[in-house]
Parts: structure tokens; sequence; C-alpha cells
């Protein structure tokens, strides 16, 4: 799946797993734009170079999803947006709707028990694509370093 060149939408619902999956999408050319009602845990992704740009939006508010769509017609040009099953699917069948209406491409995310394998699944459709987070990698992000590459003689 070639992903360059592209801008996500990520909702945000449990940080933590969140930052998890933002993680492992590690490609150099994508643009991740974070969206939740958790503006520190935002902010905090900002700042780590996890996230290009975040804002605030509170999904039980109609008028705050009008907001945000608004924002991003003015400012990104959305490839895909990312949403997490269990967030998505525990709210009504009126505020489901309105995500929708927020762009044509929806992924919804489940993850396993271990939070490192990440399954993503268009809306409405049984394809699915599987992204694991490498735990090196991960901790080569938190501190900013790359591992030397090994050679072999």
């Amino acid at each position: 799946m070639q992903l360059n060149g592209q801008t996500f939408l990520i909702i945000d619902h449990i940080p933590t797993i969140t930052r998890r999956f933002v993680m492992s999408l590690s490609q150099k050319d994508l643009k991740l734009v974070a969206v939740s009602h958790h503006t520190r845990h935002l902010l905090k992704m900002m700042y780590d170079h996890l996230i290009d740009d975040y804002s605030y939006c509170d999904f039980n508010n109609e008028l705050s999803i009008e907001e945000l769509k608004n924002y991003l017609a003015c400012y990104h040009n959305i490839s895909r947006v990312y949403i997490f099953a269990s967030f998505y699917n525990s709210l009504n069948p009126a505020l489901q709707a309105h995500i929708q209406s927020i762009h044509n491409c929806i992924y919804l995310v489940s993850v396993d028990e271990y939070e490192s394998l990440f399954q993503s699944t268009l809306l409405g459709s049984q394809t699915k694509h599987t992204t694991l987070l490498d735990p090196l990698q991960e901790l080569g992000k938190i501190f900013n370093y790359q591992p030397a590459a090994l050679s072999y003689k």
C-alpha cells in the first residue's frame, strides 16, 4: 500500500493506543493530522513530531464536527480518515453519519490485546490492512535514535 505524499486524519480515542498507532505509520513523506478532545495529548504528540497538526473536536457535539469539517476543508487535503472501531461502534447512528460525512474513505482500526498489531478495514468493505508495531523502531522514535545497519562480510 503506497502511503507517501498523503495526509491522514487520525481520530483519537484512547491516547496511548492512538500514539502507538501513529508510531506504526512511520512513512517519510506522510502528513498526519490528529483530532480529539484530548488536546494535551495531541500537543505532546505534536511536540514529539509524531503528527503535523491537530484540532479539537467533541464528537458528541454535531456543531463541533461541522466546525472540524470546515477546518479540514480550508487547511488540509485529507486522503483518508482512521478511527478506532470500538469508538465508532459506541456512537449513536446520527453521530456515525456525521463522522461519515467528514470523508468518503474512512478506515476502522482494531487493535490486538498487546497493542502492537493494528488492522484497518475500509468502512463498508471486508478488505483489511495489517500494521505491526516494531518495538525497536518505537524506542528509536522515542529517543530519536536510529540503530546502525548490520553489515555482513
